[in-house]
């Protein structure tokens, strides 16, 4: 009997999460404060409007919309592989140099590459502007979760041929 092994996958997503907050805010502090103020889906639209204008936005906007498209994406994926019913460490789901990316400070061309390292191997490629705009951006949405299905088409096949739907 398979079953789905979501390791901690919320404690290692999100402790990862929060020591990058931290370390990019200074304290825990200043990251509670700047949650209320930033965090909210209307602060990261406007912040993504603004780089559609092609206006800049301070460095750590950049790299706080980065790592949370990051992570929307991992968790999407993650999402996805369990509907697939096979078993999955979620330790392997990784972004190839995710933490240096996720901390460079200005737009970059770019991209990075989010990894499932199993028996069914498989990498997708997404850009930093796709990530900085995920998933507010409905085109850009559109685009990174057929890349995701993609991905997932790809280990089911794999595992012989189990299918899912898109979430």
């Amino acid at each position: 009997m398979n079953k789905v092994l979501a390791v901690e996958s919320a404690k290692h997503g999100f402790g990862e999460t929060n020591q990058a907050v931290s370390a990019l805010e200074g304290s825990v502090e200043d990251l509670s404060k700047r949650d209320l103020m930033v965090s909210s889906f209307s602060g990261d639209q406007e912040a993504i409007d603004d780089l559609g204008r092609g206006s800049p936005l301070p460095h750590k906007k950049l790299m706080e919309l980065r790592f949370k498209g990051m992570q929307a994406v991992r968790f999407e994926f993650i999402v996805r592989l369990m509907q697939l019913k096979i078993e999955i460490y979620t330790l392997s789901i990784y972004w190839e140099d995710g933490h240096n990316f996720m901390r460079l400070p200005a737009l970059q061309n770019g991209i990075c590459k989010l990894v499932y390292a199993s028996a069914a191997s498989v990498s997708g490629e997404f850009g930093d502007i796709s990530l900085l705009r995920y998933p507010h951006d409905p085109r850009v949405k559109a685009e990174l979760d057929a890349e995701l299905d993609r991905m997932v088409a790809s280990i089911g096949n794999f595992f012989g041929g189990a299918g899912v739907s898109a979430a």
